[in-house]
């Protein structure tokens, strides 16, 4: 596995996201170059677990659940085997095997109260793999009520892992990725008045404040990665009243989005740009070293 960044789709302030905003993510995608794979779709569950029995302090009578915190138990299709149960609040992240959501239930007195559900397709440019995802939020308790979160892209470089190393070559992407937003005319604006179709942001987790994760990306990382998003996603679509500027909401600091600006950083002649077609050069996963070239755009 290489490292991952996530990127939520940001549609112009006073527009409603839609499923229809995979067309213009799929031609941003095709006028990058970037070319649909033959593998079957991916899917990615966050589910949130939250304690249905609370602690009797007047009895003196404590369940063994007492004062645990609501988790996250992440399942992806890419690995069916095993799930990551995560307790956000106190940054600790779990591999377990994929029958851990019925032990949580049955044994430890929690209750599922809410799926983030990430379904999409997979593409390729060069050494980037990108997953694009439509995310749902299926809320129990009130007849399974399904609402649309908007759009995630998953963009993972497979060469590389390291954290640090790797940072450059994912920012220098996703700035070139966003050359290729199209205009839309702007909202209220005089005839011929346009802005940009949408903009990504960078969903940043603290991996730092996970004890035990290493400086090479992994599952677990990932896992973290997709709770923070789904945590703030979720909180997006109830409370957007609250919602904190730089993309998360006030409750959800951590995982705070940056946006990325749509500004092209290369000449005007972009679409003549051969970006990391066979020409990123970094060292395997499995290693600690990135050297890190783009060519086309010197």
């Amino acid at each position: 596995m290489g490292i991952k960044w996530l990127l939520r789709w940001r549609v112009p302030k006073g527009n409603q996201a839609s499923p229809a905003d995979d067309e213009t993510i799929v031609k941003v995608l095709e006028d990058f170059g970037v070319k649909q794979m033959k593998e079957k779709k991916f899917e990615v569950k966050c589910n949130l677990l939250k304690q249905a029995q609370a602690p009797d302090v007047a009895s003196g009578n404590r369940p063994a659940t007492a004062g645990m915190k609501d988790m996250w138990l992440v399942q992806h299709t890419d690995a069916n085997e095993t799930c990551y149960l995560l307790n956000r609040p106190d940054h600790l992240v779990l591999e377990a095997d994929n029958g851990m959501l019925r032990i949580v239930e049955t044994k430890m007195d929690y209750k599922v109260k809410s799926i983030i559900r990430l379904e999409g397709k997979r593409y390729m440019k060069g050494d980037f793999i990108i997953r694009v995802a439509a995310a749902t939020q299926t809320v129990m308790g009130i007849g399974g009520q399904q609402i649309f979160l908007g759009h995630v892209l998953d963009v993972e470089y497979v060469p590389c892992a390291s954290l640090g190393l790797g940072q450059a070559l994912m920012q220098e992407f996703v700035n070139l990725l966003s050359c290729y937003i199209p205009q839309a005319p702007a909202p209220g604006g005089t005839s011929g008045q346009t802005q940009p179709a949408g903009r990504f942001e960078i969903v940043r987790p603290s991996f730092e404040k996970y004890p035990g994760l290493p400086e090479t990306f992994g599952p677990r990382h990932e896992a973290v990665l997709y709770a923070e998003l789904a945590s703030s996603s979720s909180q997006h679509s109830t409370s957007s009243s609250s919602s904190d500027p730089r993309g998360g909401s006030s409750h959800s600091r951590e995982a705070a989005a940056v946006t990325v600006t749509t500004e092209c950083p290369l000449p005007s002649t972009r679409h003549s740009t051969t970006l990391l077609s066979g020409g990123a050069a970094c060292g395997p996963a499995k290693n600690d070293s990135c050297h890190t070239k783009v060519h086309g755009h010197q």
